[in-house]
């Protein structure tokens, strides 16, 4: 059959040659295209706007931005302050890790935050260490600002960390060092002295120094715009390498005196037990520190080298004085002569303490297998601590009752016994103890007892009645539900006692169900309040 088109002629494809693409969608209306047409425009018209607000927003200057220098700077000052003080509170092993600071991050905020940083020494006066030449740039971000340096370092790296501070140590304010040893490290090999020429440079500058683990040769150093000093070593003195560094109490003296502006001296196993054998045991003078607010000296291994410190300095009466030793001369010795005289070196203050706290002052005497506390504090600026360590094979009725001969425990407005270490109530006899003070409360008005046990309790409220004539409040802080005793004895004893107004019972919280306790104190004559103790 011929074929219906002619010979030579393209047939024409009306798939290919459509001006429409085919689909498999329905076919719109021309209308209906112009109004799908018109909801796109409109939805370009949307995202433009948008764009154009976000390219607006990022090419404008926000307030926050533009905020006064002034204001700005004080802002960044106080976040970097803030830094720094958690930077201390995390601890050595944290710290010394530590390799930036956060405070920096808001100076990536943009450019003239930054601008205005790097403007500011005072911002990078508080330099520690860090990665990549960190610290370098701190201090040469601080230009001629007084600096203040805290460094955790490795003993290995001791000098080395301390290398970049010897262009600047005439601007130190405030320096605090401790060194550590690598775990990898058997022994101290090496010490972590500071060079004395960066002392030397400092000594117009320095306010604050804080040693712990780090020495120095205290010969000829002169400090004074001191304002705080704070040493501290580990016990054992005498028995490491290195101890020759510990100053002895006249050397100690005789820098103290270059010191006219010194308001806190804390030492912690600082004295060389050599000042018992080259120290004057009765200076002709002593050392005056004015201006001395708190002074704080602990000694691990003997108290005498705290008792001769204290003959060699002029501390004043309104000073916090906190002091804390072992009262053991060597192991399974004791001092009790040594005990009497470091009673006595402290006796000054408290009893000027007392004059101070008149009215009213609260004495507090703790006990635990190892450790006598002794504090005050009072309505006044001033409070004395005093500590002394004990073994329990020493832990007699004579000890016990020549610590509290000493204190003015008929003048103290609130008495408080305890806390007292599981099993200590044990060791004494208190009604000997109180028996051989001829314990008298003449001015307390609150009495507080700590009790495991009833026997201090019980010891107490033998006592002739008279001898607490203006008692208001006794205070029971209860560990266990037994620890008052007998009921019948603590009623009578609460009926002899007029005065007393109420009762507290403070309880902790898991040791005592409140239901039972109070079935135990039912019909006590003076009001019974209870409250639960948390941890």
């Amino acid at each position: 059959m011929a074929s219906s088109q002619s010979e030579g002629h393209t047939p024409q494809n009306p798939v290919r040659d459509s001006p429409w693409p085919v689909s498999s969608s329905p076919m719109i209306t021309l209308k209906q295209a112009l109004h799908k047409g018109t909801k796109i425009d409109g939805r370009v018209r949307i995202l433009q706007t948008g764009i154009s607000a976000r390219h607006s927003c990022h090419n404008s200057t926000l307030p926050v931005v533009s905020l006064p220098v002034e204001i700005l700077t004080i802002i960044i000052f106080h976040v970097m302050e803030r830094d720094i003080l958690y930077a201390r509170d995390i601890g050595w092993h944290q710290r010394h890790k530590r390799e930036s600071l956060g405070w920096i991050k808001m100076t990536h905020v943009c450019r003239r935050w930054r601008q205005v940083a790097l403007a500011t020494p005072l911002l990078w006066r508080n330099v520690v260490w860090l990665r990549a030449d960190g610290m370098e740039t701190m201090l040469h971000r601080a230009a001629r600002a007084p600096l203040r340096v805290d460094l955790v370092v490795n003993l290995s790296k001791f000098r080395h960390r301390l290398a970049p501070l010897q262009n600047a140590c005439s601007r130190l304010q405030a320096l605090s060092l401790e060194a550590f040893r690598d775990t990898r490290m058997s022994r101290w090999k090496s010490v972590a002295l500071i060079p004395h020429s960066l002392l030397c440079e400092a000594r117009d500058s320095m306010q604050h120094l804080s040693l712990k683990s780090v020495y120095c040769d205290w010969g000829r150093l002169c400090f004074p715009a001191m304002v705080s000093l704070k040493l501290s070593y580990g016990g054992w003195i005498g028995f490491r390498p290195h101890d020759h560094h510990i100053p002895t109490v006249s050397t100690l003296a005789s820098v103290l005196a270059t010191m006219p502006k010194l308001q806190t001296l804390h030492l912690s196993n600082a004295i060389s037990p050599k000042s018992l054998k080259k120290d004057s045991m009765t200076p002709s003078t002593r050392i005056p520190l004015p201006r001395l607010s708190e002074l704080e000296v602990h000694e691990s291994n003997d108290f005498n080298r705290c008792t001769l410190l204290l003959r060699y300095l002029a501390v004043p009466r309104e000073a916090k004085v906190q002091i804390s030793s072992k009262m053991l001369r060597s192991v399974g010795e004791l001092d009790p002569q040594g005990l009497a005289a470091h009673l006595d070196e402290i006796q000054g203050h408290i009893v000027a303490f007392q004059a101070r706290a008149t009215p009213a002052f609260h004495l507090r005497i703790a006990f635990d297998i190892v450790q006598v506390v002794v504090r005050a504090q009072g309505p006044v600026p001033g409070s004395f601590k005093f500590a002394f360590n004990i073994g329990r094979l020493h832990a007699d009725e004579a000890v016990m009752a020549s610590v509290l001969r000493k204190l003015p425990l008929a003048d103290a407005d609130h008495l408080e016994l305890g806390p007292f270490d599981d099993g200590v109530d044990e060791l004494f006899d208190w009604y000997l103890i109180f028996g051989m003070i001829d314990l008298k409360l003449r001015k307390a008005r609150t009495v507080t007892i700590h009790l495991a046990r009833p026997e201090v309790l019980h010891a107490l409220l033998e006592r002739d009645p008279a001898m607490m004539p203006l008692l208001e409040t006794l205070v029971l802080r209860i560990k266990v539900g037994s620890a008052i005793g007998g009921k019948d004895f603590f009623k009578q004893r609460m009926e002899e006692l007029s005065s007393v107004k109420t009762i507290e019972v403070h309880m902790e919280e898991e040791g005592i169900d409140l239901e039972p306790m109070e079935k135990y104190l039912e019909g006590v004559r003076p009001e019974v309040l209870y409250s639960l103790l948390e941890d």
